[in-house]
């Protein structure tokens, strides 16, 4: 395949710019998702944090699935066809929303076609050889967060235009539409092997691989959806509008570094910068408990930001390279469902720490965990991929 934009193939440039327009489509809509929720549905803090723990955690299943079964029928394209369909699919549920359980719905089934496309559509990336994986990886992040620039800013536009939520919903299926066609035309699937009598077993998976499953999983078990930011920003009289700003602020930075945070990986190794995205979520978490100020919460949103653009493409590339090739899509599946299964806990926990004791010891519960599995990555792992 012709080389093409830094040296990566057409797949990588063309699942980037799909994830662009994925992520402009949903970015419209999860900076004032929150704000919809509990002001325009009434939904109580703690609904918050079990819609999204139960749209992360039950849709993740998916994702071990699709990886390893693309992996035996020899195919991707089909998962990440379809899962972008069913996202875009699931987003015309808003428009008819009368109270919180249509947006559990929602964002289920946004997640549940996350679970497909995720672990196939990142074997595709992974095709790429290893010194420009991180670089892939890290390019498709940057495009995934591009869009999330671009969709807050229209969000904003039309908040600024008196559109309703409902009709802002409406505008975000578009884009959602286009992601999925992109995909469809502009992929070019190449010729895996299939593997019919693969079989799904867990010794596949290394030492290294299995403890680092754990640690990442200890993390996320602290990593609670950025819902809890909005919904800071609004206990502290910030408006939908400021609010939204400062969730593209973070849009901005995840967006300007993942690319170079992934190619930092190629060059020092994925330990050292995993370790530093852990820590800088700890530090974010801290700053969320003490600062007021919206130029201070706009740092904390960078530094969040920061956190992101690390976890959110580094760990992949490292897992990636704990297997051989025929595994990738099952390993990048029992990573992306790992992390997943515990989101549940972590934001459920997240919104009943917040309703019972405050938002401070919410973001105390998320700097510990981080800070912990950022301890035990240091410690445990030996590899220096």
């Amino acid at each position: 395949m012709k080389k093409k934009l830094m040296g990566l193939n057409r797949n990588v440039i063309v699942l980037g710019f799909t994830s662009f327009l994925n992520d402009v489509s949903s970015e419209m809509i999860k900076p004032i998702l929150p704000i919809f929720l509990t002001v325009v549905l009434g939904a109580p803090i703690f609904a918050v944090g079990l819609i999204e723990g139960i749209a992360y955690s039950t849709a993740s299943l998916f994702k071990v699935a699709s990886g390893w079964y693309s992996d035996k029928i020899g195919r991707r394209k089909i998962f990440v066809v379809s899962g972008y369909g069913i996202a875009t699919l699931g987003k015309t549920i808003l428009i008819f929303a009368t109270n919180w359980w249509y947006v559990l719905v929602e964002r289920f089934t946004d997640k549940m076609g996350k679970g497909i496309r995720d672990a196939p559509r990142d074997a595709i990336i992974a095709e790429t050889k290893k010194s420009l994986r991180g670089r892939a990886f890290g390019l498709r992040e940057s495009m995934d967060r591009a869009g999330a620039i671009l969709g807050p800013l229209i969000a904003i536009f039309l908040l600024s235009m008196s559109f309703s939520y409902q009709q802002i919903f409406m505008v975000a299926i578009i884009p959602g539409i286009l992601a999925t066609l992109t995909v469809l035309f502009f992929v070019k699937e190449h010729a895996n092997h299939a593997l019919s009598n693969l079989k799904f077993r867990f010794s596949i998976v290394s030492r290294e691989c299995r403890t680092f499953l754990l640690i990442s999983g200890l993390f996320y078990l602290g990593f609670f959806s950025f819902a809890f930011l909005i919904l800071k920003t609004t206990e502290l009289g910030f408006s939908a509008e400021l609010s939204t700003i400062l969730y593209l602020v973070y849009a901005v930075a995840s967006t300007i570094l993942s690319t170079l945070i992934g190619m930092l990986s190629d060059k020092i190794g994925r330990k050292p910068v995993i370790v530093f995205g852990y820590i800088a979520f700890g530090l974010m978490c801290l700053g969320f408990t003490y600062f007021v100020d919206v130029i201070q919460i706009a740092a904390m949103f960078i530094l969040f930001g920061v956190a992101v653009a690390v976890v959110e493409t580094v760990p992949r590339a490292y897992v990636s390279e704990m297997t051989d090739q025929k595994h990738e899509g099952t390993l990048l599946g029992m990573f992306h469902t790992v992390n997943g299964i515990v989101a549940l806990p972590a934001s459920l926990f997240a919104g009943l720490i917040w309703q019972f004791f405050g938002s401070s010891m919410a973001f105390y519960y998320g700097a510990g965990l981080s800070f912990l599995a950022a301890l035990l990555l240091i410690v445990a792992m030996n590899s220096k991929a």
